[in-house]
């Protein structure tokens, strides 16, 4: 939500720059244990950013499959490749999942073996 708040506010671009989730989109529109997930522990940021889209204009009619936010290898950075994606952190005796979100604000589960593509098609999203 703060990040389609920040997009509203900016012209619906998106920061050229990263200075982590609270700094970058504001903290005061972030609650921290908004970013803690609940299997990295309390005060880790668990989610890193897709980096493709610093600087670039957002096209909200093509936002449903572009990455914004997944389970990070190393929380509040940014995802350029799929080792980045931190796969197998919601592990159970069923399934191996991570978790990702998109542009237009829904949340998916995938399968530890989906690849999922990160760099948006460039020319779309573009200023």
């Amino acid at each position: 939500m703060a990040i389609q708040f920040y997009l509203q506010d900016h012209n619906d671009t998106f920061p050229a720059a990263w200075h982590g989730f609270r700094e970058t989109f504001g903290q005061e529109r972030i609650e921290p244990r908004i970013l803690e997930c609940s299997v990295t522990g309390k005060g880790r940021i668990g989610y890193g950013f897709n980096g493709y889209l610093l600087g670039k204009k957002c096209d909200f009619q093509k936002s449903f499959d572009v990455l914004l936010t997944a389970d990070a290898v190393m929380g509040d950075r940014l995802i350029f490749k799929l080792t980045d994606i931190d796969r197998k952190r919601h592990t159970d005796q069923k399934s191996s999942n991570y978790y990702a979100s998109f542009l237009d604000g829904h949340v998916k589960a995938y399968d530890v073996m989906h690849v999922l593509p990160i760099k948006p098609d460039i020319e779309s999203h573009s200023p």
